[in-house]
């Protein structure tokens, strides 16, 4: 049995050999060395070959390689990095005024993190959720919605797997029934789309589930189109938005899909769930997307502020 003595120690110990690999060292450097400001837009009008040189410095990607995989998980640049250590290295000290009530913990709004992002993407404060990927918050909507046995969910088959899985378990747990509509390859227009969904659509769909851009072939999806399409049938929308932002302009509001997941705004471990859930339960009059994980601000009965998630640190 290790006593208080044995236990401190073993982490000193772990501390020193921290300390003698150098552990982060390297990369606390290059960081350092990067450029203290992203490059101007006017250099890009004026010399966009230079401007890449210049934005390339922002990233610690090794300078004899190039990342292509910029869909799935990517390097952050230089500002994102600093903050992310200067944000740790001020939490980790708990010498706030009042550590217990300090943001990280999870109970905060998070206002001034949501507010930017709910400009950026085009909707409201209250619609956005901070999760960690797209899959995270595809699986809050998939195991969130009221749905029973039978109840069908359409989708496309070029569907991420952090996407289409949840719902594949929702259906071996609970017997929904997951149905795939086969794209063309390539899709010759929006209406071609429009046309399988609506065909497909019978009295027991209750989802629709479609990717903005899709991951298989890169496909943008007539998001709007659909989500219209959903509402005329009294069908919820659900959109997997993983790739759109930062790839072409977003505003939520005007898709109006009924929840939508967006990723990978800042760095690895960041992504959004926008919701718009006005549907209601008939009994205790809450949204019909129930949250997956509750804590403390249950007990003060405001989930209905937070109606998706309610992260804590430990």
């Amino acid at each position: 049995m290790v006593d208080r003595r044995g236990f401190l120690s073993s982490f000193a110990g772990a501390a020193a050999v921290g300390t003698a690999l150098n552990f982060g060292g390297e990369l606390f450097a290059q960081v350092a060395q990067a450029p203290s400001q992203l490059p101007d837009r006017g250099l890009y009008d004026s010399n966009e070959e230079a401007y890449w040189t210049e934005l390339r410095k922002q990233f610690v990607i090794p300078a004899d390689e190039v990342y292509l995989n910029n869909g799935t998980v990517g390097s952050s640049p230089a500002p994102v990095l600093r903050a992310i250590f200067d944000g740790y290295n001020e939490t980790e000290k708990m010498a706030q005024s009042d550590p217990e009530d300090y943001p990280i913990w999870g109970y905060a709004a998070w206002n001034e993190f949501r507010d930017p992002l709910a400009a950026f993407v085009g909707c409201k404060r209250d619609e956005i959720a901070l999760l960690r990927n797209a899959t995270e918050a595809n699986s809050y909507i998939a195991n969130g919605v009221d749905l029973k046995a039978g109840d069908e969910v359409l989708m496309t088959d070029q569907e991420h797997p952090g996407g289409e899985h949840p719902w594949d378990l929702r259906a071996k747990r609970y017997g929904i029934v997951v149905k795939k509509v086969t794209l063309p390859k390539p899709v010759p227009n929006a209406a071609a789309v429009l046309n399988l969904i609506s065909d497909a659509i019978t009295p027991r769909t209750r989802i629709l589930f479609f990717s903005h851009i899709t991951t298989v072939t890169g496909v943008v999806l007539p998001a709007k189109e659909l989500c219209a399409l959903a509402r005329s049938k009294g069908i919820l929308s659900a959109v997997d938005g993983a790739h759109v932002p930062g790839m072409m302009a977003l505003n939520v509001h005007d898709l109006a899909p009924k929840a939508g997941t967006i990723r990978r705004f800042a760095r690895n471990g960041i992504s959004a769930l926008a919701a718009r859930m006005s549907r209601r339960c008939g009994v205790c009059g809450r949204p019909s997307n129930w949250p997956m994980i509750l804590g403390w601000s249950v007990l003060r009965n405001d989930i209905a502020n937070r109606p998706i998630i309610l992260w804590r640190k430990w």
